[in-house]
């Protein structure tokens, strides 16, 4: 649904802003596991601001697709310290892995997007759908014999 949106960042966000009911601010995003797919973008007042689509082993796009100034969550990432991974592989091979602090947490180059993207969620609103402990709420609704044009739910 978004993914026109990430994968062209110069693509005019107006339709989607205006569908939306032009709200102050829109966060879309993908975050695509299986297939190694991670972006998000900002638009504000109309306007996108910020974008960045992270993908892995998607022919047509580079790597690393991003636009605008990246937020503070973000530069936190971005200038982060880190570390190549000692593996049995030639130096240029090796995995770059970003980290905060004292080493407490630590995200590989190739999940730095996913991460940043959670912490967006976290940021703008307070939950990531993906990372809860919140336990589903059902709904069942039952039409009535006395009340055929109502639904009652509990």
């Amino acid at each position: 649904m978004v993914w026109e949106y990430l994968e062209d960042q110069e693509k005019d966000v107006t339709e989607l802003y205006k569908a939306l009911g032009s709200p102050d601010e829109i966060l879309i995003f993908c975050q695509y596991e299986s297939g190694g797919s991670f972006g998000y973008a900002f638009i504000e007042q109309g306007q996108r601001t910020r974008s960045r689509l992270q993908t892995t082993d998607v022919p047509r796009l580079p790597p690393l697709i991003e636009s605008g100034t990246p937020k503070d969550f973000e530069n936190l990432w971005l200038s982060a310290k880190y570390y190549l991974e000692e593996d049995d592989v030639p130096p240029e091979e090796r995995n770059k892995v970003y980290y905060q602090g004292d080493k407490e947490i630590k995200i590989s180059e190739y999940n730095l997007t996913a991460r940043m993207l959670y912490e967006a969620m976290q940021k703008y609103f307070s939950v990531c759908p993906w990372e809860t402990n919140l336990e589903p709420e059902y709904h069942f609704f039952k039409l009535t014999k006395e009340e055929k044009k109502w639904w009652r739910f509990w």
